[in-house]
């Protein structure tokens, strides 16, 4: 009788938390990627329509 021999027998169980964890903290978000939300994006676009509308009137 042969007796098999696993080479790493706890690396299921280890690729099982992982996943299980992963899902329960959301995807990761890389460090160098920078994430704007819909709200961020809007408040930089009406800031920078002020900033345009400021030195038009400033111009004039």
């Amino acid at each position: 009788m042969k007796i098999e021999k696993k080479k790493n027998p706890g690396i299921d169980q280890r690729k099982a938390e992982k996943e299980s964890n992963d899902t329960k903290r959301g995807a990761k978000i890389p460090l160098n990627k920078v994430v704007e939300d819909e709200k961020a994006k809007q408040k930089k676009r009406s800031r920078l329509k002020a900033d345009l509308q400021k030195e038009i009137k400033d111009e004039e």
